[in-house]
């Protein structure tokens, strides 16, 4: 299996992604890594994903080593793609005095280390964080070289993960959140195959209704993936909203299906994390419940009244008199609503909210 179909292959699997990225560490003729940040303001590097790290060393380094950290001090990683080699900038001599070096890497088994930057087109930096045992030879400049090779599936996975990792935070994909709602919800792929369901998504799929969906044919199987398709996007045709009546339910005379995009239109198709899609069934009309709004797009509070607002046709001017706010920040919450709603037009918005009306919700 190639790095990048490995690395693929962990976008939603921790255990596939430990391993993916070492391989990556395994290129490089290493034995660890890890993935960091840097924060802005104080310019100290935090361990984001500890891959084969014992959760002592990651105390220790938290909690005594972090501000010693060379990386913290020099002018290094400044660019996408760029790689450091800690003796190349330090010296030897340096190393062999350096606390950091001797009184936290050596009795934790780790010598060299080298460090590669990886931005994502979503504007975060990560930072591969490489390192050697003790008695390994340093990283030379093979080793550079072939970390530098997957470079690109790094950061092209690296920013599918970042979207996924977005909607959990937001409660999209948090099993707990997803349970509250009495409504299936599921990760799909483009052949209609659910990666992830909630526990209404489960009883569904194995009802009448689900099992058309995964395993039979004719014309609302086609909606179905012509919906997921149309999230999905492809080359030349970007992401959207999509949804679709269906006709099959009878439990649910009517059901309406909703696909999110996941990943953006642009990515590569093998690149691309699959569609969210939610199945709804009428129940009596009311507008969308703000709780769900937040947990399915991580709208926060102002921003579902926003929307709420906006579906109505309410104007930026007339929701700034109707909310006591400026239009400026209205504009901010509806730029933030587009995006975290994956839609362009205020027409659209309303649809897809005339959609989730029909949502039997958990109350505010």
């Amino acid at each position: 299996m190639t790095v990048e179909r490995a690395l693929l292959a962990g976008v939603m699997s921790e255990n596939a992604w430990n391993a993916a990225l070492m391989q990556v560490a395994a290129l490089a003729g290493a034995s660890y890594l890890a993935v960091m940040s840097r924060d802005k303001g104080t310019g100290q590097f935090h361990v984001t994903e500890p891959v084969e790290l014992s959760p002592r060393l990651l105390a220790d380094y938290e909690a005594d080593f972090r501000a010693l950290n060379p990386w913290n001090e020099i002018d290094v990683l400044s660019g996408d793609g760029e790689t450091y080699l800690d003796w190349d900038v330090l010296g030897h001599g340096f190393i062999r005095r350096s606390p950091f070096y001797q009184e936290f890497m050596r009795p934790h088994g780790l010598a060299h280390m080298m460090g590669h930057r990886v931005d994502t087109e979503e504007g975060t930096t990560h930072y591969l964080s490489i390192h050697k045992q003790v008695g390994e030879p340093a990283f030379d400049a093979g080793a550079v070289a072939v970390v530098s090779a997957v470079h690109g599936s790094v950061g092209r996975v690296l920013a599918v993960r970042q979207k996924l990792r977005g909607l959990q935070q937001a409660h999209a994909w948090r099993r707990t959140a997803l349970d509250a709602l009495n409504f299936p919800v599921m990760l799909v792929d483009g052949a209609g195959r659910a990666r992830q369901a909630n526990r209404a998504a489960e009883a569904w799929l194995s009802g009448p209704g689900g099992r058309l969906f995964v395993e039979g044919a004719g014309r609302d199987r086609q909606a179905l993936l012509g919906i997921v398709r149309q999230a999905l996007g492809g080359p030349g045709s970007p992401s959207r909203l999509a949804s679709v009546r269906l006709s099959f339910d009878a439990d649910h005379a009517g059901t309406a299906c909703v696909a999110i995009p996941v990943g953006e239109g642009d990515d590569p198709p093998a690149v691309r994390a699959g569609a969210a899609l939610l199945v709804i069934w009428p129940t009596r009309p009311r507008a969308p419940a703000q709780a769900l709004l937040r947990q399915v797009f991580g709208l926060s509070a102002a921003e579902a009244r926003v929307a709420g607002l906006m579906a109505q046709g309410r104007t930026p001017q007339e929701i700034a008199g109707l909310r006591s706010v400026g239009e400026a920040t209205v504009r901010t919450h509806i730029k933030a609503i587009f995006r975290k709603t994956h839609v362009h037009r205020q027409h659209d918005l309303a649809r897809l909210l005339t959609e989730l009306a029909l949502v039997d919700a958990p109350p505010d």
